[in-house]
């Protein structure tokens, strides 16, 4: 069974939705085999240019490699190798959170407008209500991406978006975009959790998780701040430059290694000591059921399979994927950190024995009938020559940029639509006159704009 991942596509300058295709890398005989056989191809194929990754089964450590840190450059990655992790960020940002409301100084019943004070006037009210477990649950209501993260850089897009710009977004919210009503993925949200659990500290997010959670864990590779090896970010065939991050560091900012990845999955299930004063396992109880035997704790995604949950979280910034998972049930953990343009994370969920497309199927989604959907029917010009065809198929819509093929989209909210195969979304735009006038695509912490021309 073939499956579609995404990845970025760079033409004249910018960075285009794209899909990859590549075989399901587990089965019932040998999935371990079958997962190291596929990345070493995608390094082959040059999909990737290296990889490492780790196994953790009870005692035993299995590590492995494959390609090389540069074009130029024939070291192989080893277990100290830096990669940026992208969104298993966010996985620390919680941890810090739990580690801050463990020594007493926040709950996670606090709300934004307790830390903020009067520093910011809320358009909208209820954004100040929001509390510090909201958002690390992704039930705020905020968006993916605030409005105003717009950047002539598109290959580093969170590099300006700093503190003046983060408070201001979150002020706006109410005039300009409103909160959703339902539990939604928000880059937005954990960025600013990141960034008020530094401010708490009376310092930065980098140094408040560095004190708190990477020092007493025993992470000595893992941070905002490069050094040893690290492996190049590749992407289209090339090295590209990594991202960087101001407010919304807590996002998708860190750096790490397998060995470090490797020293918290052993945390985790109680196979190694440290100094947090926060109970991990606390950290492992669902609040919020998404569907799908898929759902969300406080620290963690968690899919659930017959021999125990896995409790994991991926990352992807342009030229890095990431996947981390670990079942305590059974003193199990999966890493994989790639440069590169392949996502491994259901291959990954399925080693652990979770159904591959379950991740695709549990989002959030809401009815519209085929009335609804027609609205949204027809072309919309990104560039000269590059062209969105959106098209009702089957009672569904599917969306196709020109060169690629058609994909499915699902509505999450009236005028937002997510891609079942791709980690995207497209936003529609309309006039005054409530006509449909522009799309936005919404991908990798890039916005870009697709006015309609037909």
């Amino acid at each position: 069974m073939n499956n579609n991942r995404s990845a970025v596509f760079c033409l004249q300058g910018m960075c285009l939705l794209i899909a990859l295709c590549f075989q399901t890398m587990a089965n019932a005989n040998n999935p371990l085999t079958d997962l190291l056989d596929s990345l070493e191809q995608a390094v082959a194929s040059g999909t990737a240019l290296s990889v490492r990754g780790a196994v953790l089964q009870g005692d035993d450590i299995t590590e492995f490699g494959f390609g090389r840190l540069a074009p130029d450059d024939p070291t192989a990655p080893d277990r100290d190798s830096a990669y940026q992790i992208g969104s298993i960020t966010k996985v620390f940002t919680h941890l810090l959170l739990a580690e801050i409301v463990a020594h007493g100084t926040l709950r996670y019943e606090t709300r934004i407008a307790e830390i903020l004070g009067g520093e910011i006037e809320f358009a909208d009210p209820a954004v100040g209500e929001i509390t510090l477990l909201q958002l690390a649950t992704h039930s705020s209501g905020l968006p993916r991406l605030p409005l105003n993260l717009i950047t002539a850089d598109l290959t580093d897009p969170y590099a300006h978006y700093g503190e003046q710009e983060l408070l201001a977004a979150l002020a706006r919210i109410g005039d300009d975009q409103g909160l959703l009503d339902q539990q939604s993925y928000s880059n937005f949200g954990a960025g600013l959790l990141g960034y008020l659990l530094g401010r708490v500290n009376g310092s930065s997010y980098g140094q408040a998780l560095a004190s708190h959670v990477l020092e007493p864990l025993g992470l000595n590779h893992t941070g905002m701040v490069l050094s040893g090896r690290v492996a190049s970010p590749w992407a289209s065939g090339a090295v590209v430059p990594a991202w960087s991050f101001d407010a919304l560091a807590g996002a998708g900012a860190l750096w790490s290694t397998t060995s470090d990845l490797v020293r918290l999955a052993q945390a985790v299930v109680g196979a190694r000591s440290h100094q947090l004063q926060q109970d991990l396992a606390a950290g492992l109880v669902a609040v919020i059921d998404i569907g799908d035997g898929l759902s969300v704790s406080p620290v963690w995604h968690i899919a659930e399979t017959e021999a125990g949950p896995v409790y994991w979280h991926n990352g992807g910034t342009h030229g890095n994927t990431s996947f981390l998972g670990i079942r305590p049930a059974t003193e199990e953990a999966l890493i994989v950190l790639l440069a590169g343009e392949l996502d491994a994370t259901n291959a990954a969920l399925s080693w652990f024995g979770f159904r591959p497309d379950a991740t695709d199927s549990a989002r959030a989604r809401v009815d519209m009938d085929r009335q609804a959907l027609q609205t949204y029917v027809g072309e919309y010009a990104l560039a000269p020559g590059v062209v969105f065809t959106i098209r009702l198929q089957d009672e569904m819509l599917e969306a196709r940029l020109t060169g690629q093929s058609f994909l499915p989209i699902l509505p999450r909210a009236e005028d937002i639509f997510f891609y079942l195969d791709v980690d995207a979304e497209l936003h529609f735009e309309r006039n005054e006159a409530g006509e449909i006038v522009a799309l936005i695509l919404h991908q990798g912490g890039m916005q870009q704009r697709a006015d309609r021309a037909r």
